[in-house]
């Protein structure tokens, strides 16, 4: 499936994922394997995943398993158009944003060493 085909199908159900998915497979598709995403990419990420935690009330006791969740919700958004080394490595980025809100200055240093 091609990423706006697919941009177009998630929107209909959660325009926020579709949003964040798009800049992920954008991202994953222009820095490869070795990048670090814009902190635009960043923030489409932040706002998907603060809109799931907004649905759950206050219970800030699981804001990061909540977090978590959405990060699989893009992560398997994001299959039909990526290859399996991408996706592990989306992985482990979406996993840095799902932990720190503010994981773009902190990934300005991590990613580059």
């Amino acid at each position: 499936m091609k990423q706006k085909e697919l941009k177009k199908v998630l929107a209909e159900v959660d325009p926020l994922l579709a949003n964040a998915v798009d800049s992920m497979i954008s991202f994953i598709h222009a820095k490869g394997i070795d990048g670090v995403p814009s902190e635009r990419q960043i923030e489409q990420v932040n706002t998907y995943f603060d809109s799931i935690v907004s649905r759950t009330g206050k219970d800030y006791e699981k804001w990061s398993e909540y977090r978590w969740i959405a990060s699989y919700n893009i992560e398997i958004g994001a299959i039909p158009c990526l290859e399996h080394h991408e996706l592990d490595y989306l992985h482990k980025v979406l996993e840095s944003i799902a932990r720190d809100h503010s994981y773009y200055e902190e990934a300005q240093v991590h990613w580059r060493r």
